[in-house]
């Protein structure tokens, strides 16, 4: 699904370019983000292949190959992509649907979340006089499948921080670690503040939660490219190698920050203002 998202921004000016609507077949690891995808209004319809099995061998994904020639374009992990020197995903993507450059309604991959985020926090409701405020809420997701995430006690620290500004939601679908209980192991205050809704949830409702919260901050997973897409203050907590130099955002503003750093991505919640495009603070 992360793959996905890197390619929305050039389905989206494909469709301008086109002056057509987009039709998507994708996998059926994709079918939880589907009933999101039907809300973008450049996409017409979205199908699902669950006929071929989902593999990577050799960096490239068997029966990559789907459309034939002038049949679609295949953006799928295939062989072409291990020797292109485009520097991103999203730029490989734009090589293979040949879109020259991305404009900036091109880049709000889901308009659908950025127009439910700027509702809430565009209107002004009083009651008796006393403005209404939303709840200050921040989004956790501490998982990431492919890589390894920071260690327990950093992002116990990260819930710890945030805690003392709002109430912590925590998002994905591991059980592994039951955070509640290691967070109050750990002596800090604030445990009445930290829900976890892992498997709790489905993607479109996970993502309705990041649009309205304060802030975000995540493992690079899928919900930190939900959560950059929406308008959400995001940051992304992940030790960099070498090999993740495709995975640079280039579309959105956004903070990657080394798991010792993280206390910079807290102040970068705070002060959103100071998050800009190509992900430094």
């Amino acid at each position: 699904m992360g793959d996905l998202i890197y390619a929305l921004p050039v389905l989206r000016a494909l469709a301008r370019i086109k002056k057509d609507k987009i039709h998507l077949i994708t996998s059926g690891l994709c079918w939880q983000l589907v009933p999101l995808l039907w809300e973008q209004p450049y996409i017409a319809q979205v199908d699902l292949d669950d006929t071929r099995s989902y593999q990577i061998t050799d960096k490239v994904t068997r029966n990559w190959e789907f459309f034939k020639a002038g049949e679609g374009l295949n953006l799928s992990l295939q062989p072409d992509m291990i020797t292109m020197s485009e520097p991103t995903w999203t730029n490989i993507y734009m090589t293979l649907c040949g879109v020259s450059e991305l404009q900036v309604e091109d880049c709000m991959a889901l308009p659908s979340l950025v127009n439910h985020r700027r509702w809430h926090y565009g209107v002004k409701v009083t009651i008796n006089e006393e403005l209404q405020n939303l709840a200050k809420t921040y989004v956790v997701a501490p998982e990431v499948e492919t890589l390894e995430s920071a260690s327990l006690s950093t992002w116990l620290a990260i819930m710890g921080a945030l805690a003392e500004h709002g109430r912590v939601l925590i998002v994905g679908r591991g059980t592994t670690i039951d955070w509640l209980l290691e967070y109050l192991a750990s002596g800090r205050n604030g445990a009445d503040r930290l829900v976890d809704l892992r498997g709790l949830t489905t993607v479109p409702t996970m993502a309705r939660l990041i649009a309205e919260a304060t802030g975000f901050i995540g493992a690079h997973s899928f919900p930190w490219h939900l959560a950059r897409h929406c308008e959400v203050p995001a940051v992304c907590i992940q030790r960099w190698l070498p090999t993740l130099y495709r995975c640079k955002v280039i579309d959105t503003p956004a903070v990657w920050l080394e798991p010792d750093s993280w206390d910079l991505g807290i102040q970068a919640l705070l002060h959103p203002d100071t998050i800009k495009p190509g992900g430094a603070i």
